[in-house]
């Protein structure tokens, strides 16, 4: 079953049985979780050009607004706010359409008000830590940025959530499917998309990048 709570625009998705699917989110993605040559680039002086980042780079708790909902569609326009600085918000819809299949199809559209730069920018979902095999068809295994991609290469991969080189953004991915230990889980659908996974505390972050810059290097801005 498909939720959406009016309150925060949270969107649950569960199975027949009750178990979530689909946890939390959307979040708006405007960075990557920091490394530590993004955190020793962003601290220093020698760069000859000011730059600003997002942070942080997930945002929750938007200010929503449906503007349709029907049998086969709902479409809700998200307004995020990283703070009390008009600048930094983010506005835009996120249409949620429904097919008698079983496919729910999304498409966003978010726009910043600031000019302050994004690494990575897309929607996020929270999925359960409980879905800990990661397989899909694209590039792989490691993760993939453009500038940093020899490793990588087409096929069909498979990670478990507590490897080592699970977290990261894989390009090129065709299908992504999550699923538990006993073969439950579901399938993300895609057009050589930019897929990132991360573990958290709540569970897994999964996201599609509409936007992915390279990889920072210690002192040296991404391309």
């Amino acid at each position: 079953s498909f939720e959406w709570l009016k309150g925060n625009g949270t969107v649950q998705l569960k199975t027949k049985d009750g178990n979530p699917i689909i946890a939390g989110g959307p979040f708006a993605r405007v960075g990557r979780k920091p490394s530590m040559a993004q955190d020793a680039t962003t601290s220093s002086k020698r760069s000859k050009v000011l730059h600003t980042i997002w942070n942080p780079f997930l945002l929750s708790n938007p200010i929503t607004q449906v503007k349709q909902f029907d049998a086969k569609q709902l479409v809700v326009n998200y307004q995020y706010k990283p703070d009390s600085i008009k600048e930094r918000t983010l506005v835009g819809d996120i249409a949620y359409s429904f097919t008698d299949s079983g496919y729910i199809n999304i498409n966003y559209s978010l726009e910043p008000a600031s000019k302050e730069e994004a690494v990575e920018a897309g929607l996020s979902f929270l999925i359960p830590s409980t879905f800990t095999e990661f397989r899909w068809v694209g590039k792989g295994p490691y993760a993939a940025y453009p500038g940093k991609e020899r490793q990588s290469e087409f096929g069909i991969h498979h990670l478990n959530s507590s490897d080592l080189y699970f977290s990261g953004n894989r390009q090129n991915v065709d299908v992504a499917v999550f699923i538990d230990a006993q073969g439950n889980g579901f399938a993300l659908i895609a057009n050589k998309a930019n897929i990132a996974v991360e573990r958290t505390n709540e569970g897994i972050i999964v996201s599609h990048n509409a936007h992915v810059s390279g990889a920072f290097n210690k002192y040296e801005w991404p391309e």
